[in-house]
């Protein structure tokens, strides 16, 4: 892993607690972008012999799909600066038997690549972190070939997205909460504004730059208890919902499952989710 002065917050937050907890709900967080995930591959039309790189692939869910659809005469290499993430990865890929697809532990904004060429990006929720987003896109087009693609799916607005507005207004009342940071800053909503996507992809190079606003309702958790737990841990309120007592823990998650009962259906605890799918060309 490079050593660098770039993205140090974020390699720290991703390689402490953070990415343990995504380790720990790997199953819920899989279930929950199911049918995200299934739009943004079909958006991405992988083929049989492509090469491929997951951009922030996390704990591999991603990397297998594509690894099916690329067959064995492609390969999927999947780069993220979670190492826990990274070894659980590769703990499930050696489960599958899957012998096209290589993790590297890397930073994608400043990585030095030995003559790789890719036909596609791809990245579900993995490109949002970056420092300076701008040179981490331009450094990435150097690795895709002529007309090659990429294909990203981030969240779109916040206030779109109700599994981060009913946690983050419920903890406000338990938790001591760090400022907002500055808009656009690294985090699960720096891409919510497509103007500015579109900005940052046209500078670093990219061309024919496509944006598709894929909303859909899925369930948080089959029980209010179960969804106010995994939104408290998963979501932008977990660290300081992992810094507060034992006693402050549980009144948070108590009155989050309170607020969620206006989601609960028989299918689970229904919320929104908002998400821009987002294409261009080397």
């Amino acid at each position: 892993m490079e050593t660098t002065g770039v993205n140090v917050d974020q390699r720290k937050f991703w390689n402490e607690s953070k990415g343990k907890s995504w380790v720990e709900l790997q199953p819920n967080i899989d279930e929950l972008f199911k049918p995200i995930s299934k739009k943004v591959i079909e958006t991405l039309d992988a083929r049989p012999g492509e090469k491929i790189l997951d951009i922030g692939c996390g704990t591999g869910d991603m990397s297998f799909n594509l690894s099916e659809k690329v067959g064995q005469s492609g390969l999927v290499y999947g780069y993220d600066i979670s190492q826990p993430m990274l070894e659980f990865a590769e703990k499930r890929r050696k489960e599958r038997n899957l012998s096209n697809i290589k993790y590297v532990e890397a930073d994608l904004q400043t990585h030095k690549f030995n003559g790789d060429i890719f036909d596609a990006l791809f990245s579900r929720f993995g490109v949002m972190f970056f420092e300076d987003p701008v040179e981490a896109f331009r450094n990435l087009r150097k690795i895709v070939k002529k007309n090659g693609r990429i294909v990203f799916v981030c969240w779109a607005e916040r206030l779109e997205n109700d599994w981060i507005d009913f946690p983050t207004a419920v903890a406000s009342r338990f938790l001591e909460l760090p400022p907002n940071p500055p808009e656009k800053s690294p985090g699960p909503f720096a891409f919510e504004d497509k103007t500015y996507v579109k900005g940052v992809l046209e500078e670093s190079g990219w061309s024919s730059v496509n944006f598709e606003n894929f909303t859909c309702s899925h369930s948080s958790g089959p029980t209010l208890e179960e969804a106010a737990r995994f939104l408290g841990k998963m979501g932008p309120m977990s660290g300081p919902v992992e810094k507060a007592g034992i006693e402050t823990r549980e009144k948070f998650f108590s009155a989050l499952g309170q607020e969620l009962e206006k989601f609960k259906t028989d299918q689970g605890v229904m919320m929104n989710f908002s998400t821009w799918i987002v294409s261009a060309v080397n």
